[in-house]
């Protein structure tokens, strides 16, 4: 899941994957292997030696040094970006570069392949054509090599769970024999998954039928980590499988084997080149320009990119998805996620959460009721899409158009009477709605809950309403209004995030910073901002989340890969791949251990983790209460919590017993929805 969603608001349906741009800003043929992500920077490489470098994946500067190398892959780690291929070279900015060597003689072969993890970085080198090295640094710079030659060729690498995993071929491999090395020692040791063990990552692909690797030469060309496993891309040789059928290969280990099957109508994909895990979700990129993205490694969506080149490799980074390919091609997804802005989700309780004793159920696959906390349908599924109450009233959709309905099944009467094609739940007493103008692009505005239309639509778009006030959009940048549609705060920042303890981070340039209601900058600029929670705000400085006070002061050294806000004292954040819990004071008072993990939730003070691809719960001393047993899980809320397990919806309370039993849909994942 990752750190919560903290950009502005879209429809309840919006789905910022859907939408991807090109970005070809400067003039370059060359083709761009790799791309990465990290202080506040995408740094994308190419085959002969190009560097290109962006804030926000939309401007890019040339920044090719003169010493110029081929270029296959580039990472980032501990504050630097770390480029390799030909050579290796390194930046702390991704504009000045220097060159560097395995051996102080200088000598060495092609890096075939680079991770970074728990503050280590692993390579490997190719001694010959047969065999390679594996390498570790800590700044990308000194390097110690760990193992001789390890016979084979070794050309996908990840991080994850606490170890890493290098896989390839066996340089003796006369049918089909992969090889696997892992670490659970950052790399100082390696154990051979091989001869006894014979461990073979079970593939699945297109046809829909899984299949062991018998037929198949393990040439991984790129690997990730992500929802609590590894998945990484196979090339067929001498495969029965079809000539450019898209396919998978997963573990969560490394070591125990797990299948993933793609469905049937991915058949005709042309070949994966890379993936990536960012904000809940993988995205793979390939040849023609194929995109496919995925909640949990094993429902895929294929995208539309717009391009017909080749892509290379893809990172997620300030909210947005870049990948890069052939003939200098980039694209960029929509916003998603933190640091994202408009495109995010209405806020507020979701759909498949109680609420005011309700909650919002997918029946059939296509219509939304509501049930109460006995499991009874107290309004039929008659609805196209529904949110959850709040404030006395739901949004539901019929047809194309949204209204509110009450309890008691009564639809509010908006006036003057507007057709409401998007909206938000209620918030601080009104509800954003979206009218489609004659003539015109839509516009935002707010009602309140006696239906009145408090504030004419006019807006972009916009935010719900919190602290008294709420962010909208007019053009490309972002203001405040208060309750009476005044701007307390003109339109001047390029993203914001809610006035929460009367504190609100905005993006000026590239940066974000926090301001309070009078406009007055009270913290140091960072890379990644959330909202206030219990005094706190999780910030991201040079590729590390911390936590600052009220007054801007860092009170937590940014130190974790990923935070989300604090919610009953305590704060969940991601180091090494694994998720745990700190207090206000910045102790791990949970011991990283979880793939994934939820906030406390505020009343029954338990939170949903995941442990080995299964979700459970936890007190807050990281006792597990309910193991870990469900395929997807949400916090609970009013004593129940939703559950997802043989691919139905149900709700247990907080004993673990299942007292609605799994009967409703839900395409894809809760922390997608």
């Amino acid at each position: 899941m990752g750190t919560v969603s903290t950009g502005f608001a879209d429809s309840p349906s919006s789905d910022p994957l859907s939408n991807w741009y090109i970005r070809n800003p400067v003039t370059l043929t060359e083709n761009l292997d790799g791309v990465a992500y990290g202080n506040g920077t995408f740094v994308a490489v190419g085959e002969c030696g190009g560097i290109l470098s962006s804030p926000d994946g939309i401007t890019w500067t040339d920044t090719t040094p003169q010493q110029i190398i081929a270029f296959s892959k580039i990472v980032f780690g501990n504050g630097i970006f770390v480029a390799v291929g030909g050579g290796i070279m390194t930046s702390p900015d991704g504009i000045s570069w220097t060159q560097q060597t395995l051996r102080p003689s200088g000598v060495q072969g092609p890096i075939l392949t680079i991770a970074f993890g728990n503050g280590i970085f692993v390579l490997v080198e190719a001694e010959n054509p047969a065999d390679s090295f594996i390498w570790t640094s800590t700044d990308g710079i000194t390097w110690v090599q760990r193992t001789g030659g390890v016979g084979a060729v070794l050309n996908a690498a990840a991080y994850g769970n606490g170890i890493f995993v290098i896989a390839g071929v066996n340089s003796t491999a006369s049918a089909a024999d992969s090889k696997i090395l892992t670490s659970n020692d950052n790399g100082q040791t390696w154990t051979a998954r091989e001869g006894a063990e014979t461990v073979r990552w079970t593939l699945s692909y297109s046809s829909g039928t899984p299949m062991q690797d018998a037929c198949l030469l393990f040439y991984g060309k790129q690997m990730t980590f992500g929802n609590g496993m590894f998945i990484a891309i196979p090339d067929a040789f001498d495969s029965p499988l079809t000539s450019g059928s898209a396919f998978f290969i997963t573990s969560y280990d490394g070591i125990t084997l797990s299948e993933i099957t793609l469905a049937t109508s991915l058949s005709t994909y042309d070949p994966i080149n890379s993936l990536v895990y960012g904000n809940g979700t993988f995205v793979a990129i390939g040849e023609e320009g194929i995109i496919l993205t995925s909640a949990d490694g094993a429902v895929w969506t294929a995208r539309t990119s717009g391009v017909i080149n080749q892509l290379r490799d893809v990172a997620f980074g300030n909210g947005t998805f870049v990948a890069v390919g052939y003939n200098g091609t980039i694209i960029q997804s929509d916003s998603i996620g933190p640091g994202a802005n408009f495109h995010n989700g209405a806020t507020g309780p979701n759909a498949w959460t109680f609420s005011q004793g309700l909650a919002a159920v997918l029946v059939g696959g296509s219509r939304w009721g509501f049930i109460n906390s006995a499991g009874r349908m107290v309004f039929n599924p008659v609805f196209n899409d529904a949110l959850s109450f709040s404030q006395g009233w739901a949004p539901v959709e019929s047809g194309t158009v949204w209204s509110f309905m009450n309890k008691n099944g009564k639809a509010l009467t908006i006036s003057p009477s507007q057709a409401v094609t998007e909206t938000h739940i209620f918030s601080g007493g009104y509800a954003a709605i979206n009218v489609a103008a004659t003539g015109s692009s839509s516009q935002w505005g707010f009602v309140n809950t006696n239906g009145k239309v408090a504030i004419e639509p006019q807006f972009d778009d916009v935010r719900d309403f919190s602290g008294g006030f709420a962010a909208v959009k007019i053009g490309d940048k972002v203001g405040f209004i208060n309750t009476n549609g005044s701007f307390i705060l003109n339109p001047q920042y390029d993203d914001a995030l809610d006035f929460s303890e009367k504190l609100a981070p905005v993006v000026i340039g590239d940066k974000w910073v926090y301001i309070n209601d009078g406009g007055q900058q009270i913290s140091q600029t960072f890379d990644g901002a959330q909202n206030f929670s219990g005094g706190l705000a999780a910030v991201e400085t040079t590729g590390k989340w911390g936590f600052i006070n009220t007054a801007g002061q860092i009170v937590i050294t940014p130190q974790f890969d990923d935070a989300q806000s604090f919610s009953q004292g305590l704060a969940a954040v991601e180091t090494g791949g694994q998720w745990g819990f700190v207090n206000n004071v910045g102790q791990m008072v949970i011991t990283p251990q979880f793939n994934d993990a939820q906030p406390f939730s505020q009343n029954e003070k338990l939170a949903a983790v995941k442990v080995n691809g299964l979700w459970g719960f936890i007190d807050q001393t990281g006792q597990t209460v309910i193991s870990p047993q469900f395929d997807d899980a949400l916090g609970f809320s009013q004593g129940l919590a939703a559950i997802k397990t043989g691919g139905e919806v149900g709700f247990i309370n907080q004993q673990g017993q299942m007292v609605i039993k799994p009967q409703f849909e839900m395409p894809g994942s809760f922390q997608k929805n």
